[in-house]
C-alpha cells in the first residue's frame, strides 16, 4: 500500500488479528486433528485417511480461487463475519450425525472439505487485509506476527487436541473449536471494512480473470507460485503421513501424539521470530533454506523415538515457515492494492491444487510401503523442486524487496 495511506493503528490492528487467529487457529488445531482421528477409527486404513485428506485439502482448489473474490467483494471485515457465522454450524454436523448414529466417513470428508474451504477464506481475509493497514516497509513483520500466531497454535494446538480428545473424546471436542469463532467477532473492527479500491460489481469470472492474468503475467509471482505449488503435493500432507507413523509404526495414543506434534509449532515459531531478519538479509535467496525441510523430511523416515521425530518435523516447518513469509511478501509488494485478495485467493488455489492428488499418493504409499520410506520420498521430492527452481532462476533478474 501507499505509505500515505497506512493506518496510524496499524500496530494495534496486525495485533488484534494476530491473537485472532492464534484463538481460530487453536480451534483448527482440534479438528484438523479430531476428525482424521475419526476416520482412521472408523475405517482402520491409512489409505482411508489418505483419501480423507484429499477430499479435506481438495477445497482449497475449488473454493480458493472464489475466496479470493468474495474477500475483494465484501471486504475482509463481512468476509470474516461469514467465516464466524458458518463455521460452528458445519462442525455441529458431526456431533448431530453422531447422536443420530449416522457419523460416517462421507460426512467426516463433506465437514472436513468445509472447515478447510472456511479456514483458507478466513486466512485470505487476513492476508489481504496487511496490505492495507501496513506500510510496504514493515510488510514482512506484519507477515511474520500472523504467522507468529499460527506457528503458536500449532505448537500448542496438537497437544491441546491430544489432551481433549483423551479426555473428552474427539467429537465432544469440536465443541471447543466452535467456541474459538468467537475471537473473530471480537477482531471485527480491527479489520478493513472495504478493499482499496471498490469493486466493480462485474461478473464473478471476469474479477477473477483479472487475478489471473495478474498473478501469470508477473514472472517472478508465477515461477514462486509454480515452485510452492510443486512442494505443497508433498509438504500438504506431512502432519497426516507422521500422525500415520505414530498409529501404526510407534502405536502412540492421542496425548502422546499431541505431544510429538509440538515440534511442527516450535519450528514454526522460531521460523516466524527469525523470519524478518532472513527474508530482509537473504532477499530471494531465502527459499533456499527449503533443502533443511528436504533433510528433515528424510531424518524422520529413519526417526525411531519420539523426541528424534519431533526435532526433525520441527525443522521442517522452522525452514517452509522461512519460505512461506519470503513468498508472501514478495507477492503482496509485487501486487496492486485492489487485486490483493484476487491474486492471495487465486494464488492460494493454484499451489494447493495439487495437495488432494499428493494426500492420495501419500496415503497408497504409507499403506503399501510404511510411513517411514514415505517420508523419505518426501525428502526426496522436495530437494528435486528446490534445485528445478533455483536451475530456472539462475541468470534472470532477481526482484529487489525493500523491507
Amino acid at each position: 500500500m501507499n505509505e500515505s495511506t497506512a493506518s496510524p493503528n496499524y500496530r494495534q490492528s496486525v495485533g488484534v488479528m494476530s491473537a485472532a487467529q492464534l484463538v481460530t487457529g487453536l480451534g483448527d488445531q482440534i479438528y484438523s486433528v479430531a476428525l482424521p482421528w475419526l476416520v482412521f477409527n472408523l475405517a482402520e486404513s491409512a489409505f482411508q485417511v489418505g483419501v480423507f485428506r484429499a477430499i479435506e485439502s481438495s477445497a482449497t482448489a475449488v473454493t480458493g480461487i472464489a475466496a479470493g473474490v468474495l474477500a475483494d467483494r465484501l471486504g475482509p471485515r463481512r468476509t470474516l463475519a461469514l467465516v464466524a457465522l458458518l463455521g460452528p454450524l458445519v462442525l455441529l454436523l458431526v456431533p448431530t450425525a453422531q447422536f443420530g448414529r449416522r457419523l460416517s466417513f462421507p460426512l467426516l470428508c463433506l465437514v472436513g472439505f468445509l472447515s478447510l474451504s472456511l479456514h483458507r477464506l478466513k486466512w485470505t481475509s487476513w492476508y489481504s487485509s496487511i496490505p492495507r493497514v501496513v506500510p510496504k516497509a514493515h510488510l514482512s513483520q506484519a507477515n511474520a506476527a500472523l504467522q507468529l500466531s499460527h506457528a503458536a497454535e500449532a505448537a500448542v494446538g496438537p497437544a491441546l487436541a491430544g489432551l481433549l480428545i483423551n479426555g473428552l473424546g474427539a467429537i465432544r471436542s469440536l465443541f471447543v473449536d466452535m467456541l474459538s469463532f468467537g475471537a473473530l467477532w471480537i477482531a471485527l473492527p480491527f479489520v478493513p471494512a472495504r478493499p482499496a479500491e471498490a469493486p466493480r460489481g462485474g461478473a464473478v469470472w471476469s474479477e477473477t480473470r483479472e487475478g489471473l492474468r495478474f498473478l501469470v503475467g508477473n514472472r517472478t509471482i508465477w515461477a514462486f507460485t509454480l515452485f510452492v505449488g510443486a512442494l505443497n503435493v508433498i509438504l500438504g500432507s506431512v502432519i497426516i503421513v507422521t500422525l500415520l507413523k505414530l498409529r501404526t509404526e510407534f502405536h502412540a495414543s492421542a496425548g502422546r501424539t499431541g505431544l510429538v506434534l509440538i515440534g511442527a509449532g516450535a519450528g514454526a515459531v522460531f521460523g516466524s521470530i527469525l523470519s524478518p531478519v532472513l527474508v530482509r538479509r537473504l532477499q530471494m535467496r531465502v527459499v533456499d533454506i527449503i533443502g533443511v525441510a528436504a533433510l528433515a523430511l528424510a531424518a524422520m523416515g529413519m526417526a525411531r523415538s519420539d523426541a528424534a521425530l519431533s526435532l526433525s518435523l520441527a525443522l521442517v516447518t522452522f525452514s517452509v515457515t522461512v519460505g512461506n513469509i519470503g513468498y508472501h511478501t514478495v507477492r503482496q509488494t509485487l501486487t496492486p492494492d485492489h487485486l490483493q485478495g484476487r491474486v492471495t485467493g487465486t494464488s492460494v488455489a493454484l499451489h494447493r491444487s495439487l495437495v488432494p492428488l499428493g494426500a492420495a499418493l501419500l496415503g497408497f504409499l504409507t499403506e503399501w510401503k510404511g510411513a517411514s520410506s514415505t517420508l523419505i520420498f518426501m525428502g526426496s521430492w522436495v530437494l528435486i523442486a528446490l534445485a528445478v527452481f533455483r536451475l530456472y532462476l539462475r541468470g534472470r533478474a532477481q526482484v529487489e524487496l525493500k523491507l
